[in-house]
């Protein structure tokens, strides 16, 4: 996803706009930026509220450690997810709402029936979480051609035949109906993107190259520290 138009502002260059009509034009777009970051931690706190530990709750069953899902196996399975977009050119922000969509399912899962999930239906629910993730909002980073999207049959071939077609789609019908259809959390990067608005300019040409490089820079770290944070539960 193209994260640029929030990073700039969309008024054209304004090399010859005197200092006051940019100071007035850059408070507006800051109202509007706040407006917007009002709204994300609405949906953060309300329809989006961060799940339930439910791997605090998984230490705590009788199932031996070899058998139970951990920490360090959702993060080799958040590793995977990243491995497949980057192999197919999607968005890496695809991974974010893949585990999203997993760590909100098992943790209402666990909540409701106190029972873990064997390795085996965690990773069903893995594959399934990034094949809906990458249905939904997996854009490629190439802004030519026709938006690419991968079919079912491709994520049989890369759990190779562990899942079948129909694990898949029962899968994604049952995660579909356990999250109510809430499929748009608001992401890490969308958050760090409006902050990054906000920051004040240091010349009256937001589009200088000094004010472009050092927002990419900081836009660059950020990112990377926001995709690292997602195989992470703490």
């Amino acid at each position: 996803m193209n994260y640029q138009y929030l990073v700039t502002p969309s008024s054209p260059a304004m090399s010859t706009s005197s200092s006051s009509e940019s100071g007035k034009r850059k408070t507006r777009e800051n109202e509007v930026t706040v407006d917007h970051l009002r709204a994300l931690l609405e949906m953060e706190t309300g329809k989006y509220a961060p799940c339930a530990d439910y791997l605090s709750v998984f230490e705590a069953s009788p199932i031996s450690s070899s058998e139970r899902v951990s920490d360090s196996w959702r993060r080799k399975l958040c590793e995977w997810c990243y491995e497949v977009v980057d192999h197919f050119g999607f968005d890496r922000e695809a991974v974010f709402f893949a585990l999203n969509y997993l760590d909100r399912t098992v943790a209402a899962r666990a909540v409701s029936s106190h029972e873990p999930p064997s390795k085996r239906s965690f990773q069903l629910l893995a594959v399934t979480a990034l094949y809906i993730s990458i249905k939904l909002h997996g854009t490629t980073d190439s802004a030519e051609g026709p938006r690419r999207k991968l079919k079912v049959d491709s994520f049989v071939q890369l759990s190779r035949g562990f899942f079948a077609v129909q694990d898949i789609e029962v899968a994604e019908r049952e995660m579909l109906t356990t999250l109510k259809w809430a499929m748009h959390p608001p992401t890490t990067l969308r958050f760090i993107t409006y902050f990054l608005r906000l920051l004040p300019l240091w010349s009256t040409d937001p589009y200088s190259r000094g004010h472009q490089q050092v927002v990419s820079a900081i836009l660059d770290k950020a990112r990377y520290l926001a995709e690292l944070a997602v195989c992470y539960t703490e």
